[in-house]
């Protein structure tokens, strides 16, 4: 893949910074209403610089769960068809992000993301590509280590349970289902530099790490192929 190269600042819309201040501030409001919420690690959160908010959604609620009570998320990398559904698209037009095409390799998209990330931002994404729509894991994509090497910054894993298909029906009936976010350390992937293999598989494989790295946070039916690995993960 060519290098995505960009010294140019990353700038977000006045509407589109308007939208995230009504989006945070409604959010707050409903999950606090409807929810019973808990967030662990919020001393792990970098305290200066960007980082990548690497997070296994299992359903919209991730997202929407993190951007107004978990790290400060400024920024956003989402599938296009986020853009284009209309249960969806009024939100991602709201607040805006970086919209990417999973098929392809999205060369605009993924200089977006470095430029954010080199102007300081924090990006929120998923080392997965998509949403889960239950437990288990997919595989993940090499994206979320080509941009933590590309702008040289580290990835903090976000686990959240209490998502699931009947987060949404508990909370229709008024039983205020629980909801955890447990944000963990900062993670550095190894750099690639001197790798002799297959660039993309090395970028493969470090994403695995990354998603060892959420398995930990999470409950061991969350964490699908990457059960058994992450059991491991300290002595990595």
């Amino acid at each position: 893949m060519r290098n995505v190269e960009s010294s140019q600042t990353y700038r977000v819309s006045i509407g589109n910074r308007i939208g995230r201040r009504i989006v945070r501030a409604v959010g707050r409001m409903l999950y606090q209403l409807f929810a019973r919420m808990k967030i662990t690690g919020l001393e792990n959160v970098p305290a200066d610089g960007a980082y990548i908010i690497a997070c296994k959604p299992i359903s919209i609620f991730e997202p929407t769960f993190i951007l107004p009570f978990g790290p400060d998320a400024r920024e956003a990398l989402g599938a296009v068809e986020v853009w284009r559904e209309p249960d969806k698209k009024i939100l991602a037009q709201m607040c805006g992000g970086i919209p990417l095409d999973r098929d392809e390799v999205c060369r605009e998209a993924l200089m977006k993301a470095v430029q954010a990330l080199r102007s300081r931002f924090a990006l929120l994404m998923s080392p997965e590509g998509r949403l889960a729509w239950q437990p288990g894991s997919w595989r993940a994509k090499w994206i979320v280590a080509y941009l933590a090497e590309k702008a040289d910054v580290p990835g903090l894993p976000v686990g959240i349970v209490g998502s699931t298909g009947d987060f949404l029906k508990q909370v229709i009936s008024f039983t205020r289902p629980r909801l955890e976010m447990r944000i963990g350390m900062p993670v550095r992937l190894p750099a690639l530099a001197m790798v002799s293999q297959d660039r993309r598989e090395a970028l493969r494989q470090y994403a695995d790490r990354m998603m060892l790295h959420i398995a930990a946070l999470l409950p061991a039916d969350y964490c699908g192929e990457y059960f058994e690995p992450f059991q491991n993960l300290q002595g990595a």
